[in-house]
């Protein structure tokens, strides 16, 4: 299976307020809050592009997860975003 990559979409708008993150999409018609871990994956797109990446990252902010299910969690987050037009694969 190739390698898929994430970057953010062109004119999303965006503001990290206490940990979570607030992303306004293109069309500016619909605001989107995420949690804690949602905004260090938004923020993780800054270093990385893929999913696999991002999470092995992330891996040593939490003690109780695998890193096969936190790759998986960031891929369906991903995703989420991509069917939001907030995301868009490379």
């Amino acid at each position: 299976m190739p390698v898929m990559g994430f970057r953010r979409a062109e004119r999303v708008s965006f503001q990290v307020v206490d940990g979570r993150a607030f992303l306004l999409g293109p069309d500016g018609a619909e605001m989107i809050v995420v949690n804690e871990v949602g905004a260090m994956v938004w923020d993780a797109l800054d270093r990385d592009d893929e999913a696999d990446s991002i999470a092995r990252a992330l891996l040593g902010e939490f003690d109780d997860v695998s890193v096969e299910q936190l790759e998986q969690d960031v891929r369906d987050f991903l995703d989420e975003l991509t069917g939001l037009g907030l995301v868009v694969s490379t």
